[in-house]
């Protein structure tokens, strides 16, 4: 009896594994189209944002903008980028303004990330864009810092311009993007249905402590970068979900027969 449970349980599995996702890409930033951070002020002063980025790929490219803000002056770059393939695997398709696929986080070389220094605790990164139409939204992206950057962040969200509610934390680790060479630094965060179908949509990547990657205290010239932000809705296909319904009950009237 435990053998036919176990039995019909992961074949049940399997289905539900090999199921088609249809997966798109909302919005992505690899900051590799220059003409998008050109006009940015590069040392703008205390409590000033840099100005923002156009996303560079993406369905809903042009009403996307990422920026970032510090509560003290900081300097931002566009210094080497990250390789990514587990971003660029999550939506297949062409990429470019306008394109359904992520694959544009493993275009190489990555010579654009975006980076700043004098991180204090809230100072954050934010990316703006909307998700009206779309269900499940997941958000992926490169983040690394130097030894004396800030170690430890919060992802946050606020939409149609409400309040921000924290999401995850997570910690980023110390590494150097190179442009050819992928890092670990992947961050994936699956929104289980509370980034879906925003109008308007709002993420922040916010510094929450002192705590630097060396584990001392953050520097004034301590430095963290992000790269290959990415706002992709990924939805199984319908006709696998009413696969996998369909075998799930025949496996369950199976069970029923065995009884």
């Amino acid at each position: 009896m435990k053998k036919s449970v176990v039995s019909i349980l992961s074949v049940f599995s399997t289905l539900l594994a090999v199921q088609t996702v249809n997966a798109q890409t909302i919005a992505q930033w690899t900051f590799e189209n220059t003409a998008n951070t050109n006009g940015l002020t590069l040392a703008p002063g205390a409590n000033t944002s840099p100005g923002t980025v156009q996303a560079d790929n993406g369905l809903n490219y042009s009403i996307s903008l990422a920026s970032g803000l510090h509560v003290t002056a900081a300097t931002y770059s566009t210094p080497a980028g990250d390789l990514d393939p587990t971003i660029a695997g999550l939506a297949s398709g062409a990429i470019g303004p306008g394109n359904p696929g992520s694959g544009a986080a493993n275009a190489s070389p990555s010579l654009h990330g975006f980076s700043a220094n004098n991180w204090s605790v809230n100072d954050y990164w934010s990316f703006t864009t909307s998700t009206l139409g779309y269900t499940g939204v997941t958000v992926a992206f490169d983040q690394a810092g130097s030894s004396t950057g800030p170690a430890n962040f919060g992802l946050s969200y606020s939409i149609n311009g409400g309040a921000f509610t924290s999401f995850s934390t997570y910690s980023v680790v110390i590494t150097t993007w190179n442009t050819t060479t992928a890092k670990p630094s992947s961050l994936v965060f699956a929104g289980g249905g509370v980034f879906d179908n925003a109008n308007s949509i709002a993420f922040r990547l916010v510094d929450l402590t002192t705590t630097s990657l060396n584990r001392g205290t953050v520097g004034t010239g301590g430095s963290d970068r992000v790269d290959n932000f990415t706002v992709v809705s990924v939805v199984p296909e319908p006709s696998t979900l009413a696969l996998a319904a369909v075998s799930g009950m025949t496996c369950l009237a199976a069970l029923r027969r065995r009884r």
